[in-house]
């Protein structure tokens, strides 16, 4: 209100409006923002813009005295006047004595300015106005009707509308409660008062929520009406604001007849008002508002529809420009998004949206109701997201109540409103993405709202039930109990607020029971239980049964019912739990849009009844509900995801029990579907993951297909990554990932998998607090895997960790828990096992008494009964093996009858349990050798096989088991119908198992197996060419495990090498091909080398038989191939991409980086199965997370490689290379000779420069045992001389004797250079040379690779004589492949001498722990010296300063390496191999994961450093190898220990030789493309200084060159 300085006021100006009037011009909008009046200080009154052409001011202002005339004048944005007009004395005094209805005038405005017209009602205001309120006036002063008072109460509350200010509003209600008592009984402007009355007591209740006032203004507006005439014109007013009055009663008590008599006020107001009238529009509003809140209560669509109808009407009858009129698009709004909520029909959503939307298109920026309607357009978001969830939708959300927030001032009585619903909107985000921000957010509006709100306030209770809903699912994320204690008192204090009777009391308890209920969920307290139980049977108490969210309420004490039964196997409640699930269920309407949530849970509960007692028809209905809650739920509905997938589950619970595939099938495509349906990023994904992984094992179990458990694993996998750290379902993803890949570890043995399935088994564990429900069972599934892998491994740790912590899930769970009798059971395996082991009777005594109490626990009838007897009849065995107490063989053949038969007839299990019968006749059969037991074994087996329906997808494995069993008694008495019986179960085996089954190549290896036996026996070839037949097809298979395939091609190619040669190169081409799949690149380079200890000779053998088929281009390729995989995986991972970079840069950049992180992976030294039990969590996660990236990475890897062969000319990228292209990039200087070393022949391979082809050469006088007698001499010579280690200047040595009486090492050498280098130097013409000797590359294969094959000779003579050795033909090295030499042909074309960055060396004297070597420092020191010279780059890493990590960065820094130092080769870790430091060892895998771009040369002065390993004698695992394979052109190695005091001289000598070479030919520093030279000028130099007897050959032949 605006003030002049003048005291006195004599009228005051209301509804004041303007109108302008564009006619037919285009003039630019107006910018109307308020009015001056002259006389009048304080600024401009400011106007409210309600349409395109319309502004107003809601309130009174007050007009000064007028001594001449008052001037109006509107002002724009800028300033500047629009117009003005004036009123004069005479003008203004007509205007306070007549009884008008209005003013209109037009406005005086600039030439050719815009029309304005102004509308206003003038009141005459009594001089001293405080008189007027304090009802201190007489009739005379005030024209005897007191109107004065009223039209002061009514700006009263115009302000108060504006301000909010309840001095104002109680002003109001003083004003009009005076005249009111200053107007006598009968008088006609009574009624009018009392309505004026009851509108300013009710705007005060709707902002304190007052009940009394509620009263008061109720009393008043029936007042009013009853004493309006019929006929009245007020009437429908006066109605109306009695509806009103109902209405709000209605909203605060809940109490139907309120609304039933609002809608009956409204309809009569309507019903009196006639067409065309103004209020009209008003009054069909009202109506719609009460019938849509009846809508809310009883759900009948009538109401929603005459609603609708209603509104819709009002709407039409409402001008365009109307204040009006966003108010009642935007309560049309809410009458279709209400209807939505019921119907679930998109279309009314949409018309929501569109409703409020034109609401806030018509309101001006700056209007107060602005914020509201946007509040109303995100819940409209809301809902759509909800029912859609397009993410698109909830951002719209987010941002319309973000912007209400933004609109809204601080202070305003809506903000707390706008706050709770932007905490809505953050909540709803979270619950689909899981993204903990989200929830922060929705904690924090929600705490906002709370703390805004006055104490007291009636929309307290409101926010603070919204705030404990979001503490109560950021908890439901991360379990912080802190969260859940915080809801429960929110909830507390709602419910302390709502006073009894009132109608969200109930709704406020049945709150507070779940958040109860969520706390005892991670505490398992049965105290908070029974709170929840008390407080939503509360809630049910008070809900009046015809109560739309009577159905709500029953069904979460339906859910706390079930939870509690869960706990104390109380089967009362279970039947509590399923009546109220049901009654919830039929007192909700069919097409109410809860049907399909009660449902869902009343199946859920007949489910749990079914799991207790095996009734089918419980599963029956279970099912019936839950596919009508699917049914009745639109695919576009975000709980039809739910919906599904709990149907999925209770399909696969009645295939458990009946074994009927159609039921699995169903489970997977609902769940399947489920999955399909969420879209990503939702934050329940992980649980549809889940279920679906469930389903998948479920199948698995029954049908042995590695498929299913690859699925399933695959499916809790992705739930475990989709799920973000401390999320309270972690655990419960990570225990059924950890079960299923516990399943395929017992169906493969593949002890990656139970390493796997213990890591997630321990993190569940560890990321349940001590006290949680869950513990327990998370705690057995643990005590499982250990047991698993003691079984697979026989580590007794194991076994003793699985019964401590089953020992421990026994202790924490509850003596009467419908679970301990299961947890018993599982204890006394665990306990029998260690018993096993250890032969303890006290674990034999302890198992037994376990499984008996887990017997007697068991209910007669219960449906684990036979499993539980069939675990005691196998520890009564064992027990009798023992003792050879017959009474316990006696039980065991007991309860394992009884377990047969106690399982009704067609039950699946039916044919397990006879197996186990059938094993315990084994048993005996083993002990006792009475074929009468083996018989009744059989006779099991092949009844179980009966069994089993046609088609069942585990039948294959019991014929296979029923073959074998065959295969006993035929081995036990050879009869050959035993053999035949056992081909036939396992044909029936073949042909019962589908297409593609991983299963399939193991069977055929079995069935092959059986018909080879079948030919030892008879010598029939037709059963040998059906053992080669299933050998062939299990190595071609297309899907199964690849080592399994591998040895079915190693049998294959064995056989046909003996019998037919025909199918010899197919049959090894095919085993060639599956080593690189039996040693992936998903593995660790540790696990690949461990994979190939079995394998790593097939392509010699291979090589072999290609020579002896006359194919040496076809010996070089699988030579190639076969050999160094490890390396040769390396190699790809750091292949030049430049070419691919010119057709596809973003492919080539994808594919590098990959190849960057795949290989770090594989370099990791750590792998599952070497984790200490006692590791911290956060190392096992972290080598979880490790090796499930690893595996993602390889995955991803090979998709790359697929795209880029995809590609023109890109076609054999990284494919193996054949002969042709291996030819093309020899080096030019000397031929590369390829040596194989077979048992059955030795031949060498020469590959030329130039030539096309390799050039074969048989080594007839050299044989794989001449080989390996070599090597063994050589090796015992080396071991027992203590040639291991750098020796020190002072410790002599030792030398053997050859029984001819040459020394080992002159005969080791001699017969090198007869029977193998000088064959292939005469097939080669190669003549002795001092001058200009060409180089030479060795590759040798088997023991060969172990002998010095560089430093070949006859030196028996004691004399170097010219022509007798290797080195006066050629100067040699070595590579550990071909394609490693020719790729580095390619590199030295493409390296640029200017970023070669010297040299890098450590030297280590006094290693701590190892002997002194103190030439190294001579040795370094010399080489200074000559690097000084030309002040060449160097850096030296002495004593303390050589740390693991100086030498890291260094290696990075400088192109060239010297090592003078200690070294170990670990032959049971390859990778861990490396160079004693002086903080500890510099491991070899370490320097595989640097990138090393310019590495050039590697000299490594220490001991052991191309040793290799025996076992892996194709794999090149040493240090030499692997310096090449970490990028280094060439390399400097020893074979074994080298002399201390001889190293500096070599050195020297060879450091001076390349030195020199570089500067005669212009350049400066280091280049490894001298080494070979300078080696062999430093060995020249040490065999003509010292001569060739035995002492001088160990001092240089133990150096090698390996590279360029």
């Amino acid at each position: 209100m605006t003030q002049s300085n003048n005291p006195a006021r004599n009228c005051n100006m209301t509804d004041f409006e303007i109108i302008f009037d564009p006619g037919d011009t285009k003039r630019p909008d107006l910018n109307a923002v308020g009015i001056t009046i002259s006389g009048i200080e304080g600024g401009v009154v400011p106007l409210e813009r309600t349409s395109c052409t319309t502004w107003k001011y809601d309130g009174a202002i007050e007009l000064p005295e007028i001594n001449n005339r008052l001037t109006i004048t509107v002002q724009s944005g800028d300033g500047r006047s629009l117009g003005h007009f004036c009123l004069d004395e005479v003008r203004l005094e007509e205007l306070t004595t007549e009884n008008h209805s209005g003013v209109q005038q037009d406005f005086v405005t600039e030439t050719d300015g815009p029309r304005l017209t102004v509308s206003f009602k003038i009141h005459a205001i009594p001089t001293n106005d405080k008189a007027v309120r304090d009802g201190n006036v007489d009739d005379q002063f005030i024209d005897g009707d007191f109107t004065s008072l009223d039209i002061l109460g009514n700006s009263l509350l115009h302000r108060f509308k504006s301000t909010k200010d309840l001095v104002d509003v109680s002003e109001a209600i003083s004003a009009h409660q005076k005249a009111v008592d200053l107007t006598p009984e009968g008088h006609a402007k009574l009624a009018c008062r009392l309505k004026n009355l009851g509108d300013s007591i009710m705007a005060r209740f709707l902002e304190t929520g007052d009940l009394p006032d509620m009263s008061a203004a109720m009393s008043a507006h029936e007042k009013a009406v009853h004493l309006t005439p019929d006929g009245h014109a007020d009437m429908p007013t006066r109605l109306k604001s009695l509806g009103e009055s109902l209405r709000r009663r209605y909203e605060r008590k809940g109490d139907l007849t309120d609304i039933m008599e609002a809608i009956s006020a409204h309809r009569r107001a309507v019903y009196l008002t006639s067409a065309g009238h103004p209020d009209e529009a008003a009054l069909l509003d009202s109506l719609g508002n009460s019938l849509f809140r009846r809508f809310e209560h009883t759900g009948e669509v009538t109401d929603v529809v005459d609603a609708l109808s209603a509104q819709q009407k009002a709407i039409d009858l409402t001008p365009q420009g109307h204040i009006d009129l966003p108010r009642r698009l935007h309560s049309l709004g809410n009458l279709f998004l209400g209807r939505f909520e019921q119907s679930g029909e998109l279309e009314d959503v949409l018309e929501s949206i569109s409703a409020y939307q034109k609401a806030v298109d018509l309101t001006p920026e700056g209007h107060e109701d602005m914020a509201s309607w946007l509040n109303s357009l995100g819940s409209a978001f809301l809902s759509r997201f909800e029912h859609t969830g397009d993410s698109g939708h909830i951002m719209e959300a987010i941002s319309a109540h973000q912007q209400a927030v933004n609109l809204t001032p601080e202070g305003h009585t809506e903000m707390a409103t706008q706050w709770d619903s932007l905490g809505n909107s953050f909540l709803r985000r979270f619950q689909h993405t899981g993204d903990l921000a989200d929830i922060s957010e929705a904690v924090s509006a929600h705490q906002k709202a709370v703390d805004i709100t006055p104490e007291g306030h009636v929309d307290m209770a409101g926010w603070l039930n919204n705030l404990g809903c979001s503490l109560s699912s950021r908890f439901d994320h991360t379990e912080d109990l802190a969260d859940i204690s915080a809801a429960i008192i929110a909830h507390q204090k709602a419910v302390d607020l709502t006073p009894e009777g009132h109608a969200k009391l109930p709704s406020s308890l049945s709150n507070l029971g779940t958040s109860f209920l969520g706390r005892f969920d991670s505490t398992g307290d049965l105290a908070d239980l029974s709170c929840a139980i008390t407080m939503q049977q509360r809630a049910v108490d008070l809900t009046p049964e015809n109560h739309a969210e009577m159905a709500s309420h029953l069904d979460n004490l339906g859910t706390s019912y079930l939870c509690r039964f869960e706990q104390t196997g109380d089967v009362d409640d279970l039947s509590k739990a399923i009546s109220a699930h049901q009654k919830g269920v039929e007192l909700t309407p069919n097409d109410h849009e809860d049907m399909s949530r009660c449902l869902h849970n009343l199946g859920s509960s007949f489910m749990r009844r079914f799991e207790c007692t095996g009734d089918l028809a419980d599963i029956d209905e279970a099912i019936s509900a839950q596919q009508k809650a699917v049914e009745l739920t639109s695919e576009n509905h975000t709980d039809v995801l739910y919906y599904l997938s709990g149907l999925g589950t209770s399909f696969s619970c009645r295939f458990e029990h009946t074994g009927d595939p159609e039921d699995i099938t169903r489970a997977i495509s609902v769940q399947q579907k489920a999955v399909n349906l969420t879209p990503a990023g939702r934050a329940d994904m992980p649980a549809y993951l889940d279920s679906l992984g469930t389903s998948y094992s479920c199948l698995f179990e029954h049908t042995g297909d590695l498929a299913d458990i690859a699925k399933a694993i695959s499916a809790h996998q992705e739930a475990v990554d989709l799920t973000t750290k401390g999320h309270a379902d972690m655990a419960d993803w990570l225990n059924n990932l950890g079960l299923a890949l516990l399943a395929r570890f017992e169906a493969t043995g593949d002890l990656d998998d139970i390493s796997q399935a213990l890591l997630s088994h321990q993190g569940a564990v560890e990321l349940t607090p001590e006290g949680h429900a869950n513990l327990p069972g998370r705690l057995n599934n643990l005590g499982a895997s250990f047991l698993s892998r003691f079984l697979r491994t026989g580590d007794l740790a194991d076994i003793s960790e699985a019964v401590s912590v089953q020992q421990k899930a026994v202790d924490i769970t509850p003596g009467a828990h419908a679970d301990m009798a299961g947890r018993l059971n599982t204890l006394g395996t665990l306990i029998m096992n260690r018993f096993i082991r250890t032969g303890d009777l006290a674990d034999a005594l302890e198992a037994t008494s376990a499984q008996q109490k887990s017997v007697d626990l068991t209910p007669e009838g219960h449906a684990e009964m036979p499993r539980r007897l069939n675990s005691l009849g196998s520890s009564l065995l064992c027990r009798f093996d023992c003792t050879g107490d017959f009474a316990d063989i006696s039980r065991a053949k007991s309860v394992c009858q009884k377990a047969v038969d106690s399982t009704p007839q067609g039950h699946p299990d039916m044919p397990t349990w006879l197996t186990n019968l059938g094993s315990s006749f084994s048993y005996l059969f083993k002990h006792k050798g009475d074929l009468a037991d083996i018989s009744k074994a059989i006779s099991c087996h092949q009844k179980a096989v009966q069994l089993i329906p046609e088609g069942r997808a585990y039948m294959p494995a019991h014929l296979e088991n029923l073959g074998n069993s065959f295969v006993s008694r035929f081995e036990r008495t050879g009869d050959l119908a035993d053999i035949s019986e056992a081909i036939s179960a396992l044909q029936k085996a073949v042909n019962l198992t589908p297409e593609g089954h991983a299963g399939m190549p193991r069977l055929l290896n079995s069935f092959g197996d059986s018909f080879l036996r079948r030919f030892e026996r008879t010598g029939e070839l037709t059963f040998r060419h059906a053992a080669m037949s299933n050998y062939r097809l299990a190595a071609n298979y297309s899907s199964g495990p690849s080592a399994i395939r591998f040895i079915a091609a190693k049998k294959w190619a064995r056989l046909s090498q003996e019998y037919d040669p025909s199918t010899l190169l197919e049959a090894y081409n095919t085993a060639i091909d599956l080593i690189s799949q039996v040693a992936g690149l998903e593995q660790t380079i540790q696990r690949r080398q461990i994979n190939l200890l079995s394998i790593s000779d097939l392509s010699v053998a291979a090589a072999a038989a290609a020579l002896s088929l006359g194919r040496p281009d076809k010996a070089l390729e699988w030579l190639e191939q076969g050999r160094c995989l490890v390396w040769k995986q390396l190699n790809d991972l750091r292949t030049p991409l430049d070419d691919l970079r010119t057709r596809s840069p973003t492919l080539a950049e994808h594919f590098s980086k990959v190849s960057k992180a795949l290989e770090y992976s594989g370099s990791r030294t750590g792998f599952f199965g070497s984790i200490r039990i006692d590791a911290s969590m956060r190392e096992k996660t972290s080598l979880q997370e490790d090796a499930h990236t690893h595996i993602r990475l390889a995955q991803e890897w090979e998709q790359l490689l697929a795209e880029i062969r995809g590609i023109a000319d890109f076609e054999d990228f990284l494919r193996p290379c054949p002969t042709s292209r291996i030819m093309q990039h020899l080096p030019t200087e000397g031929p590369v000779i390829l040596v194989n070393v077979h048992q059955d022949r030795c031949d060498a391979l020469a590959l030329l420069h130039g030539s096309d082809a390799p050039l074969h050469i048989p080594l007839e006088n050299f044989t794989f045992k001449h080989a390996d007698v070599l090597r063994d001499r050589l090796r015992s010579y080396l071991s027992s001389h203590g040639i291991r280690m750098r020796e020190t200047s002072h410790r002599g040595m030792r030398y053997a004797v050859s029984s001819t009486g040459e020394s080992v090492i002159h005969e080791v050498l001699g017969a090198l250079w007869m029977c193998v280098i000088k064959p292939i130097l005469d097939s080669l013409a190669l003549s002795s040379s001092d001058s200009d000797p060409c180089r030479i590359w060795w590759c040798a294969t088997g023991p060969l690779a172990f002998l010095p094959i560089h430093a070949a000779g006859n030196y028996s003579t004691g004399i170097n004589k010219p022509g007798m050795s290797l080195s006066d033909f050629a100067i040699p090295s070595y590579t550990p492949t071909v394609t490693a030499l020719t790729e580095r042909v390619k590199r030295a074309r493409m390296i640029d001498v200017e970023k070669l960055t010297g040299l890098l060396m450590i030297c280590q004297p006094n290693t701590p722990g190892l002997s002194s070597i103190p030439a190294t420092t001579d040795e370094i020191a010399m080489i200074e010296r000559l690097l000084n010279k030309d002040r060449n780059r160097f850096l030296c890493l002495e004593g303390s300063a050589a740390t693991v990590n100086q030498v890291i960065a260094g290696v990075a820094s400088y192109s060239c390496v010297h090592f003078a130092c200690h070294a170990v080769q670990d032959l049971l870790k390859p990778l861990r191999s490396g160079f004693h430091l002086h903080d500890g060892k510099l491991e070899l895998s370490e320097i595989l994961q640097q990138q090393l771009p310019n590495a050039d040369l590697a000299f490594l002065s220490a001991c052991q450093t191309s040793t290799g390993d025996e076992q892996l004698s194709e794999e090149a695992v040493h240090l030499a190898a692997g310096m090449l394979a970490a990028g280094y052109q060439g390399v400097v190695a020893t074979m074994w220990s080298i002399k201390d005091r001889y190293g500096p001289t070599i050195a020297e000598d060879f450091y001076d030789h390349i030195l020199t070479n570089v500067a005669l030919e212009g350049g400066q520093g280091l280049e490894s493309r001298g080494a070979a030279y300078a080696l062999h000028y430093a060995m020249t130099r040490v065999r003509n200084k010292l001569g060739v007897s035995e002492s001088s050959l160990l001092i240089w032949v133990p150096y090698v060159h390996f590279g360029l």
